[in-house]
């Protein structure tokens, strides 16, 4: 799914509304998912700030992942997304956090 422009502002206004704020963090996107969020007018009264921990030790010191999910379900699953957005939400103090993962190849997942 593509978002949409109209979709980030609602987001933004939806958040705004309510007073309360996002941060994200990344791998995958390297940083895209954070400036879709910022490039939309009035981000900067919701949107706290967004790490993006490309590599898995990044994702463990700097999110606090523990490397057992990693091992459990591999570093592009629910689980590590879920310890990420976790992660993100302790560092920025935010209400709600957003992470993705993925594989981008050719390397097989580790």
């Amino acid at each position: 799914m593509t978002t949409t422009k109209q979709q980030v502002e609602q987001i933004i206004e939806y958040l705004s509304a309510r007073g309360e704020t996002i941060s994200v963090a990344e791998s995958l996107t390297a940083g895209g998912l954070a400036n879709t969020l910022t490039s939309t007018p009035g981000s900067s009264s919701v949107f706290l700030g967004g790490i993006t921990a490309y590599r898995n030790e990044f994702k463990q010191h700097m999110l606090g992942v523990d490397p057992k999910i990693i091992e459990a379900n591999t570093v592009v699953s629910e689980a590590v997304a879920n310890a990420m957005a976790d992660g993100a939400n302790k560092t920025f103090g935010s209400t709600w956090a957003i992470a993705t993962t993925g594989a981008a190849g050719p390397e097989p997942l580790s």
